[in-house]
C-alpha cells in the first residue's frame, strides 16, 4: 500500500484557495498555518509511528496461524519473525534439532493458538528481513511473547539492530534473560 503525499503545489493550491476566498485576514492565516502544517504531518507520518503498536487481532483466522519455529510463525500469506530472539533450532535445513527446540517450538505455537488477542508493534527502519519476514514484537493477549520464551529459557537475545530497536522492550528482554540465566532455566541448565 502506498502513502499518500500533499505535494507543495497541492499545499500552494489550498493556501491560495483560502487567502482569496477568507475575507478575515486573521482566519486565512490560521488557515494557511493549519494547512501547511497538516501537510507536514501527512508526509512526515513515520517520525510519529516509531515503536507504536500496529494492531493485527486474529481472534477470527488463528485457525490460520501456521508455526514455523520457536521464533517465526506464518497466518495468510505473511511469514513472522520475531524481533531480538533467536530460539533453538528445530526446522533449519541441514542442522539436527536443537536441545530445547521443540519445547520452544511447542510453547510459541500454543500461545499463538490459545491467545484471544495477537498483535504486532514494529521498529521502523526494521520491518523486514532479508527473506522478506515481517519483523515485530509479538503481543499474545497483551503479553510480550519474546518475553516469555526469553523468561522460560527456551530463546536467548540476538539479532538485536541497535539503531531501531525499542530499547524499553529490548531492557524487558535482558532482564528476563538475565533472571533465566541466574535461575538455570531450560538453555540455560547446562
Amino acid at each position: 500500500m502506498s502513502k499518500k503525499r500533499i505535494t507543495k503545489s497541492q499545499q500552494n493550491q489550498a493556501e491560495k484557495f483560502i487567502k482569496k476566498n477568507v475575507k478575515n485576514p486573521g482566519v486565512a492565516l490560521v488557515l494557511v498555518v493549519l494547512v501547511a502544517a497538516g501537510a507536514w504531518l501527512v508526509n512526515n507520518q513515520d517520525l510519529f509511528i516509531k515503536n507504536n503498536s500496529v494492531p493485527a487481532s486474529f481472534a477470527e483466522t488463528q485457525e490460520n496461524i501456521r508455526c514455523i519455529d520457536g521464533d517465526t510463525f506464518a497466518y495468510g500469506e505473511t511469514t513472522v519473525r520475531m524481533l531480538a530472539i533467536d530460539t533453538p533450532e528445530t526446522v533449519k535445513p541441514n542442522t539436527p534439532v536443537q536441545p530445547y527446540g521443540k519445547e520452544a517450538s511447542n510453547r510459541t505455537c500454543s500461545l499463538l493458538k490459545n491467545a484471544q488477542s495477537i498483535s504486532f508493534k514494529q521498529d521502523v527502519g526494521n520491518e523486514n528481513d532479508k527473506y522478506g519476514r515481517q519483523l515485530a514484537w509479538v503481543y499474545v493477549d497483551d503479553e510480550l511473547l519474546q518475553e516469555i520464551l526469553v523468561s522460560e529459557g527456551l530463546a536467548i537475545i540476538k539479532y538485536v539492530n541497535k539503531k531501531t530497536v525499542d530499547t524499553d522492550l529490548l531492557k524487558l528482554l535482558e532482564t528476563a534473560e538475565a533472571k533465566a540465566k541466574t535461575e538455570k532455566i531450560n538453555i540455560w541448565s547446562e
